[in-house]
């Protein structure tokens, strides 16, 4: 119980003196100046833009990355063909949709 005591007066400690700088400065900041409406709107960004930007961008990578994908899906396809192959031209290999019959 005591050091369950002693760690959260730590952690307490910990938090105080990490803060303490914060609301120094804080405390510090009186310059403060209102905006101007009539500058507030001319400093504004359009967002349509930026919001169809983010649009085509999110395709893109999309695209990209289904793109992606089927390469690497065709080229495992290819290397399972080839894979198969090789099995079923073995001479001392049994066929693999044939199961090896057992005889008593």
């Amino acid at each position: 119980m005591r050091l369950l005591q002693a760690a959260i007066a730590r952690m307490v400690a910990i938090v105080l003196i990490l803060m303490t700088p914060a609301a120094l400065f804080a405390q510090q900041t009186s310059d403060f100046m209102p905006i101007d409406p009539a500058t507030e709107a001319a400093e504004q960004l359009p967002a349509a833009p930026m919001v169809m930007g983010a649009y085509a961008l999110v395709w893109l990578v999309l695209i990209a990355y289904v793109w992606s994908l089927r390469r690497r899906q065709a080229r495992v396809e290819l290397e399972m063909a080839a894979l198969r192959a090789r099995v079923n031209t073995r001479p001392d290999a049994t066929p693999a949709h044939n199961p090896p019959s057992q005889h008593p």
